[in-house]
């Protein structure tokens, strides 16, 4: 068990991790294997659902399945790909702290045990940390909010998977090595491998990969449309949509 260093947690800080937290903000903490309590869960959505203004659950659940995946996943498949360690982002292991932004309702994610593992093993390690994150984190949350709100489940893994793209897009655009890119390309391949649907929960296909498809380009920027709406339309301001939302694609 290793710690990150000073400058790899600083990197972290700027996808929402903190590191470190008085004993007052932590007693306002979300515990993650919380929300696998229907009754606690519920209270939390319609918390939710009044902080951005959601026109129902269901957009409340797809607009914080979107804030979620971003907190876990972004700095978990960063710090594994760049750093080559893994950070313990298990249900028990992470919180949501309350959000002390200027915008609408961003939370920081809090590891109450930060040692993190080294990735020595690669493809070992990395089926341990997939499963991990995705089978016995990311499915059990989706599950319930699926089955609360009747919002459908390719909804909340295409509101993981845009995250999941465009970090892995990022850091292919960070590194300056080719070694280091073969790193990064060789984890995101086995992230879209249908052979490892089994390390995302009881599916038969992987249920990231059929939305990662070709960008298009509109006015000079590339855009990868959506397959499925995330119903941010029905929060804040009824009348903007995303600029990746499937109703706007050409």
């Amino acid at each position: 068990m290793n710690q990150l260093t000073k400058n790899e947690k600083e990197r972290l800080l700027q996808f929402r991790t903190t590191f470190s937290a008085d004993s007052k903000i932590t007693a306002q903490a979300i515990r993650s294997i919380d929300l696998l309590d229907v009754q606690f869960l519920t209270s939390y959505l319609y918390t939710v659902k009044d902080t951005l203004q959601a026109a129902d659950l269901l957009s409340a659940a797809s607009m914080f399945s979107k804030r979620y995946s971003y907190l876990v996943a972004v700095p978990a498949f960063y710090s594994f790909s760049r750093f080559q360690k893994q950070l313990n982002v298990s249900l028990k292991n992470t919180e949501l702290l309350p959000d002390d932004s200027s915008e609408i309702w961003l939370p920081q994610l809090y590891l109450t045990d930060q040692h993190v593992r080294n990735v020595e093993q690669r493809s070992a390690d990395r089926s341990r940390f997939f499963q991990m994150i995705f089978a016995d984190h990311f499915h059990l949350i989706w599950e319930r909010l699926a089955t609360l709100t009747s919002i459908s489940k390719q909804t909340l893994w295409e509101n993981t998977a845009v995250y999941l793209f465009w970090i892995y897009e990022t850091m292919l655009n960070e590194v300056k090595t080719e070694a280091e890119k073969a790193i990064i390309q060789e984890d995101f391949h086995a992230l879209l491998d249908q052979s490892q649907a089994y390390l995302f929960g009881p599916y038969r296909s992987n249920p990231l990969s059929r939305f990662y498809g070709p960008k298009i380009t509109i006015d000079g920027q590339d855009i990868r449309f959506r397959k499925t709406c995330c119903f941010s339309y029905q929060c804040f301001d009824k009348s903007i949509m995303c600029h990746t939302c499937p109703k706007l694609k050409p």
